[in-house]
């Protein structure tokens, strides 16, 4: 019996694919050592850097479907620059996996109030609201969303079940 429960616990550890390994072990690294030498070959640090290396590490966080330790990293990187929608954007998606659809919405909304042409963060506000079962404004956000991009098939699919439930 212990063995199987070694096995278990062993084995959630490799959930995340060699795409996640790959990109936690060695593309962060990769950015960070990029970044300083071209930090060092110029003799001046861009202002940009460290809010980018936030990013990544976030990202790469996310990917490896660690939600909060990625929104803390996020966060960081916003503390440096607030006027990037990508941080945004990518705090949205981890709380809305984290089940936190209030403050999901809170992020896409200032990924909105950045870039009000963001098609896919109307379509990810609409999905937040479905699950919060406010069905309604899901129908709204999902039809504003396809107004701008008809492409987005998450957003297509959802308001066709949402109609049909009506």
């Amino acid at each position: 019996m212990q063995h199987g429960l070694l096995k278990a616990d062993w084995s959630k550890h490799f959930q995340i694919g060699y795409k996640g390994f790959i990109l936690y072990l060695f593309f962060v690294p990769f950015v960070i050592f990029v970044v300083i030498v071209g930090s060092l070959l110029t003799g001046v640090a861009n202002d940009q850097d460290i809010p980018t290396i936030y990013s990544y590490s976030g990202i790469c966080l996310k990917e490896l479907e660690r939600y909060q330790e990625a929104i803390e990293t996020l966060e960081r990187a916003s503390g440096y620059d607030r006027e990037r929608p990508d941080i945004h954007n990518t705090m949205g998606f981890c709380y809305f996996k984290m089940r936190d659809h209030e403050k999901a919405i809170e992020c896409f909304r200032e990924v909105l109030r950045l870039d009000p042409g963001s098609a896919i963060d109307y379509a990810n506000i609409a999905s937040n609201y479905r699950d919060l079962g406010e069905r309604e404004k899901a129908v709204h956000y999902y039809r504003f969303a396809l107004e701008l991009d008809p492409t987005i098939e998450f957003a297509r699919d959802n308001l066709q079940i949402l109609e049909q439930d009506d």
